[in-house]
């Protein structure tokens, strides 16, 4: 029985050492997996938000200019107030996703930031309305007088949605950085556990061939070289074999 440990007890380490090896490949693949998961959800899925609420933002407040030019071109008043209503959805929409924002992994710079542009937006918005009410009725004139103010907030908004978007800029350049690190860290010791591994279940395979020949070729051998002596008529040899319980 110590013979058929004697040659298991390597290959069981082999098949031990090659298990933990996969174990941590597949280990690593899900952290990385994870990390690439959590990169996407904050950084990037927040900035495409951000850079969307730019724009609509930025459509939605060149409106005005165009409402009073229409006014004053006579345009007629549904399509005005069709414009108007359009551009109003749009920047609710604005102030709902801004408020929805995931915040968890901001800065405190960022988030006194959104606060701003949140404050500065819901003052807009009646604003907004009020102008486009105006261009309506036919008042261009009144309207281009109110318009200064709409625009200092709408430059107000903008100036902090671009300071935003540049700075999720930055963390996204810097989460990008991080993430390659870890993930070049992580192959380097994937790369060394697999080379030891492959050293030490080379060694416990050598072993194992060896222990191999030793308790079961080379008795083999020495049988079937008896065996053929005798075949041959001739009896003068022993057979030299250890009757052992291995």
């Amino acid at each position: 029985m110590k013979i058929s440990y004697k040659i298991l007890f390597p290959l069981l380490i082999v098949t031990f050492v090659t298990f933990s090896i996969l174990t941590y490949l597949m280990s690593s693949f899900s952290e990385q997996t994870f990390l690439l998961k959590g990169f996407y959800t904050h950084n990037l899925k927040n900035q495409e938000k951000i850079v969307t609420i730019d724009a609509l933002f930025s459509s939605a407040h060149a409106s005005i200019p165009e409402m009073i030019i229409a006014n004053m071109m006579g345009e007629k008043k549904e399509k005005i107030l069709q414009k108007s209503e359009y551009n109003q959805i749009q920047l609710e929409k604005c102030l709902i996703d801004l408020k929805t924002i995931n915040h968890k992994q901001y800065t405190e710079k960022e988030k006194k930031l959104i606060k701003k542009i949140i404050s500065t937006l819901t003052d807009y918005i009646p604003f907004f309305k009020k102008i486009s009410n105006i261009c309506m009725t036919g008042d261009s004139y009144s309207a281009t007088e109110q318009y200064p103010g709409l625009e200092k907030k709408g430059t107000t908004i903008k100036k902090h949605l671009k300071a935003l978007i540049s700075m999720e800029s930055y963390l996204t350049d810097q989460a990008i950085q991080d993430t390659i690190f870890k993930a070049t860290q992580k192959t380097q010791t994937i790369e060394m556990i697999i080379k030891l591994g492959g050293c030490f279940t080379l060694f416990l395979l050598i072993m194992t061939i060896l222990l191999t020949s030793r308790y079961i070729i080379l008795p083999i051998r020495r049988l079937v070289s008896y065996v053929q002596t005798i075949s041959k008529g001739d009896f003068t040899e022993k057979l030299n074999l250890k009757q052992k319980d291995e």
